[in-house]
């Protein structure tokens, strides 16, 4: 494992400028031959230096992908800064643009009552061209869902991070269709409701 991931992860040494290269070039050709000599040169060591290795070249020429993987990965923030637009949005439906996925969870059909934000990352794929019915699509394989902001422990209840902790762990573990109602704009409210869940999700992430 540690040889292949020192293979994977090796870098190409970085090649030359033209410039550094016709200026080392000229260098060593005999100052009597013709200058087209040293632009042969230049030519010629142009295909064989790369700053990229053979492999990764191969894969871009033939449009292969560079990664392979048999599971999908679904990045899902949940901070404050992501939900401001949402918010803003619920108070005037005439100016929303195109729903993202936080948007579509909320107006999800009644039949998904009651799953909650990251278990339809996990589970499901929101598309809002869809037609009505067919905008949420089951997944066949799970996905692997990334959630940020992340957090490495409990904060305390004392710690300026508890508030945001759990506004986070509601959105996460509480199924919602309005934020302000469900799961509330003021610190102290979050932190009620949070505690009120009474949910420890440490085991799913």
């Amino acid at each position: 494992m540690n040889y292949i991931a020192k293979y994977a992860a090796k870098a190409e040494k970085s090649s030359e400028s033209y410039h550094q290269m016709l200026m080392r070039l000229a260098n060593i050709e005999n100052p009597e031959e013709a200058a087209s000599r040293a632009y042969r040169r230049l030519l010629i060591e142009t295909l064989i230096e790369r700053d990229i290795g053979a492999q990764e070249t191969c894969h871009m020429l033939l449009e292969l992908p560079l990664v392979e993987s048999s599971r999908v990965f679904v990045t899902l923030n949940v901070s404050k800064e992501v939900f401001k637009p949402v918010i803003t949005n619920e108070e005037n439906d005439d100016e929303r643009h195109l729903k993202h996925f936080i948007e579509g969870y909320m107006d999800r059909p009644y039949a998904m009552e009651s799953v909650t934000l990251i278990d339809a990352a996990r589970s499901w794929t929101y598309n809002s061209k869809r037609k009505r019915d067919n905008k949420w699509e089951a997944r066949t394989i799970a996905a692997i869902v990334r959630v940020f902001p992340r957090f490495t422990t409990i904060p305390t209840r004392q710690s300026e991070k508890w508030a945001d902790f759990c506004w986070s762990k509601l959105l996460l573990y509480k199924p919602f269709r309005n934020i302000q109602r469900d799961i509330g704009l003021d610190d102290n409210i979050v932190i009620s409701n949070w505690e009120s869940l009474n949910y420890n999700p440490w085991h799913l992430e």
